[in-house]
């Protein structure tokens, strides 16, 4: 055959093999790496749904002996989601009420604004992202999340609340009465009485550390526990049974008993 080719003046070009399979097997092996890693980062970014949903199913299967199954199970579905930081979890939830409260929970807990867009009442999803941007303006002193707020009211007090030296009245006729509103407001609103001592007039100052003991003091619900205490044990301020277990928030405290589900504190 060398012969043949060499006689009509045949070249015999080989290709060259080594540099191509060397750049073959380079690409194969950037392939596999971009398939290893999406196979990893995939399952890492669903363990904590999966797992969440996985406690969830648990705990429902726990409240089977519960005085109240929906109460004890639709307890244990927001306690997972806040827990895992996992919104979807909250579709667990037998009705919207539940699940938007639910939404509104996590959203605060995880300080993400964009997940309270699943409250399905308009007004509450805008409520919602309002709580959660004052929330990471307060913790991360930062004005542009006061900025970020609808409600203008609550907006300026997060303004004022994050730079004092602001005075928001300085366009009203009487700027000192606005202002002693305004920090009477903000004293309530931080709970610290020290704030009133800033008030010159004694009435008002009176009237300042009444706010916040009243502020302290509040019951929403009614169940003898205080808004204060409630945020402390994790239970609902606007519900007097946050489980549903048949016994009141203070009640199972007093008792020693989980205001939030089965077991004891």
């Amino acid at each position: 055959m060398a012969d043949f080719n060499q006689q009509y003046g045949i070249e015999n070009n080989k290709l060259p093999l080594k540099p191509i399979l060397i750049g073959v097997g380079g690409v194969l092996a950037v392939i596999i790496l971009v398939i290893a890693m999406v196979r990893i980062i995939q399952p890492t970014q669903q363990t904590d749904l999966t797992r969440a949903i996985s406690q969830v199913e648990q705990a429902t299967d726990l409240c089977a002996d519960a005085s109240n199954v929906e109460g004890c199970a639709s307890g244990k579905v927001t306690d997972f989601a806040e827990q895992f930081g996992e919104v979807e979890v909250c579709e667990m939830h037998e009705t919207v009420e539940e699940q938007d409260s639910c939404v509104w929970t996590v959203a605060r807990e995880i300080g993400e604004p964009d997940a309270c867009k699943g409250i399905s009442v308009e007004e509450d999803e805008v409520a919602c992202i309002d709580s959660v941007n004052l929330l990471l303006a307060i913790d991360q002193n930062d004005v542009s999340f006061c900025e970020a707020i609808a409600n203008q009211s609550a907006m300026q007090r997060c303004i004022v609340l994050l730079t004092p030296n602001i005075d928001p009245c300085h366009s009203d006729a009487d700027g000192s009465v606005c202002s002693d509103d305004h920090l009477i407001e903000l004293a309530a609103e931080a709970l610290d009485a020290t704030m009133c001592v800033q008030l010159t007039d004694t009435e008002r100052r009176d009237e300042c550390s009444d706010a916040v003991t009243e502020e302290k003091e509040r019951d929403t619900d009614d169940d003898g526990l205080t808004d204060l205490e409630e945020a402390t044990y994790g239970t609902d301020p606007t519900k007097p049974d946050t489980d549903g277990d048949g016994y009141t928030d203070k009640g199972e405290i007093d008792a020693g008993y989980n205001p939030l589900g089965d077991g004891a504190l």
